[in-house]
């Protein structure tokens, strides 16, 4: 897309390919506020690069005018220096809700049909605002996706008063549909910086199910770690299992799929069927609850700052 002669007075130490391998990741975490040390950033890329090679070009960014250095961090936002400091603070927060995802993850790990758990959104990458809500990524049973959902929200309405701020049961799948049919960077990043909870093998064989993600990411080892549920399947798990393994089970986890899709409907009239589509995916064996659009969001803001950042380039 951009030639050799694209950048103006651009060293040659500084390759065009690690050059737009590393402002596509500060792009994107920009969006978020999220500065990045020199080590994030080299995890981050779709291909190998040295810390010789990435400093190289942040340098080269930084003479430009268009890279911000404070305290270790990086980033293309002029307000750096406070998005550190509460980069900082969401560390501190992110603690707790780690330690509380345990005690919830065992909780939604014991209900029927529920085969793999594991955090997802801002908390999977080590930060959280005080307000923020631990967002669950849940793998089912094939077949019976409305069911476990159905009986997670029910839960979370009853005994938690609606409340989704350690009990966000946002994205669920079912084990034989792991893979996704968007591919793009957001849910790259979504997939792969997952946190297991409950039965890894499960979440890992979803990762490997959209291997596709490696041209987004090709060595990421997640920094951030959460202890694990230990497999258990009490009793009353298996009962309601076998009260429903059979066309009674069919039937209710269709029914419980006309249901909520129905709901979704009313509540989203507005959306329009593109973005209702889009945000609130409502499939057999796939559930997706994101009303905010948010990946649309990000798509649109990282399409903006691209052509900003790139245009300076060429003029600076």
């Amino acid at each position: 897309m951009y030639s050799s002669n694209t950048y103006s007075q651009k060293p040659a130490s500084v390759s065009d390919t690690t050059l737009q391998l590393i402002l596509e990741k500060l792009i994107y975490f920009e969006v978020f506020k999220h500065p990045l040390t020199l080590q994030e950033l080299i995890n981050l890329l779709s291909e190998k690069r040295t810390e010789i090679e990435v400093k190289s070009v942040l340098d080269y960014l930084i003479d430009k005018g268009i890279c911000v250095e404070f305290e270790l961090f990086f980033s293309l936002s002029d307000n750096i220096q406070e998005e550190v400091e509460l980069r900082k603070r969401k560390e501190e927060w992110a603690k707790h809700f780690l330690n509380m995802s345990y005690r919830y993850g065992k909780l939604i790990s014991s209900f029927p049909f529920v085969r793999a758990l594991a955090i997802s959104g801002s908390l999977s990458k080590g930060v959280i605002h005080e307000k923020g809500d631990i967002d669950y990524f849940i793998v089912t049973e094939h077949n019976r996706l409305w069911i476990a959902r159905m009986a997670l929200i029910l839960y979370k309405k009853i005994f938690l008063l609606n409340s989704q701020k350690y009990f966000c049961v946002n994205y669920f799948i079912s084990e034989k549909n792991l893979a996704l049919p968007e591919r793009d960077l957001f849910t790259a990043t979504e997939i792969v910086t997952l946190l297991p909870l409950f039965n890894p093998k499960g979440i890992m064989a979803f990762q490997h199910s959209n291997h596709w993600i490696s041209d987004f990411y090709s060595h990421f080892k997640n920094p951030v770690s959460v202890p694990k549920v230990e497999a258990h399947f009490p009793w009353y798990k298996k009962a309601i299992e076998k009260v429903f393994s059979n066309f009674l089970g069919d039937w209710m986890d269709l029914l419980c799929m006309r249901i909520t899709h129905s709901y979704f409907q009313f509540k989203f009239k507005s959306f329009g069927k593109i973005k209702l589509e889009r945000s609130m995916r409502s499939k057999r064996n796939l559930s997706k609850h994101h009303p905010n659009d948010f990946q649309e969001r990000v798509s649109l803001s990282m399409k903006k700052r691209k052509i900003e950042i790139y245009e300076q380039l060429r003029m600076s």
